[in-house]
C-alpha cells in the first residue's frame, strides 16, 4: 500500500478538514499537510503559483 487514496477527492477533503479545524492538529496531520503542499508546488498547481514568489 502506498498511502494514496483511491478516491481522488480524499486529499482535498482531508486538507479542508485540517485547514478548517479549530482544534489542535496532530503531528500526523501537520506532516501530511506539508507533504501535500510540497507535492502540489512540485506539480505546479495553479492555486499555489502565487505563493512561490513570496517564499524566501
Amino acid at each position: 500500500m502506498t498511502g494514496r487514496s483511491l478516491d481522488p477527492g480524499a486529499a482535498e477533503r482531508r486538507m479542508s478538514r485540517i485547514v478548517g479545524s479549530g482544534e489542535t492538529l496532530s503531528r500526523e496531520d501537520v506532516i501530511w499537510a506539508l507533504d501535500y503542499i510540497r507535492k502540489k508546488v512540485a506539480d505546479g498547481a495553479p492555486a499555489l503559483q502565487g505563493c512561490r514568489s513570496h517564499v524566501g
